[in-house]
């Protein structure tokens, strides 16, 4: 018989305390000193439920929202994933969420200009914030190329894989890029600055109609 591995779960509470503690440690409420300049939040993690909206409430998850809001507010870019399910009619939380980027992703197929078939996406007008698509791989049991990055069991380790996780890492190692150049710049400046010096138009046919998106691709010829 053929098992599927268990995924990792998480807590509704656990994020909370976690965005808290970010909130704390950027001053985004005059509670720390350290500045939250160059703070970046990546939240690789995805709900089964897929929201077609900005959807906090929906979600159940309204106190997450107001230290989103916080850090929105101190500047600090929070980057989550759309999902894995393959779903076109809504996205997953926590990216769905009113101040956070959303990250969808393309495969490793030597053009990476459509949208990876496990990615979740919707709508990108029904949300505050975009939905920006990055390299994510091919999953393995889709049989594609994943992609190759660093891993975390040595400092000159490997690590394969594919899914919106992939794609995220990329946007939130693009916004820390920007953050060490434009430090006090704010989240909607790093917006701007994807979606004019760092990525290219992509368009994507769902259900609900077809819509431009941006798919990024640094060049050190922007600002």
């Amino acid at each position: 018989m053929k098992t599927t591995p268990k995924q990792a779960a998480y807590h509704l509470m656990d994020l909370d305390f976690a965005l808290e503690r970010v909130v704390y440690l950027s001053g985004a409420v005059n509670t720390h000193p350290d500045s939250p300049a160059q703070m970046i939040v990546n939240m690789s993690i995805h709900t089964t439920a897929t929201y077609g909206s900005d959807c906090d409430a929906a979600a159940g998850a309204v106190s997450h929202q107001t230290w989103m809001d916080f850090l929105y507010s101190a500047g600090v870019p929070i980057i989550s994933i759309t999902g894995n399910h393959g779903l076109l009619n809504g996205i997953s939380h926590p990216a769905c969420s009113e101040n956070v980027i959303k990250v969808a992703a393309v495969p490793n197929d030597g053009v990476g200009m459509t949208r990876a078939s496990y990615s979740n996406l919707a709508a990108p007008s029904n949300y505050t914030k975009p939905i920006f698509f990055a390299p994510g791989g091919l999953k393995s049991q889709l049989g594609g190329p994943p992609v190759v990055g660093a891993g975390r069991a040595s400092t000159t380790a490997t690590f394969s894989g594919g899914g919106t996780s992939q794609a995220g890492a990329h946007v939130s190692g693009l916004a820390a890029l920007f953050k060490s150049r434009y430090p006090t710049a704010g989240v909607d400046a790093f917006i701007d600055w994807v979606n004019d010096y760092a990525s290219v138009p992509m368009s994507v046919t769902i259900p609900a109609g077809t819509f431009q998106y941006r798919r990024v691709a640094y060049s050190t010829g922007g600002p």
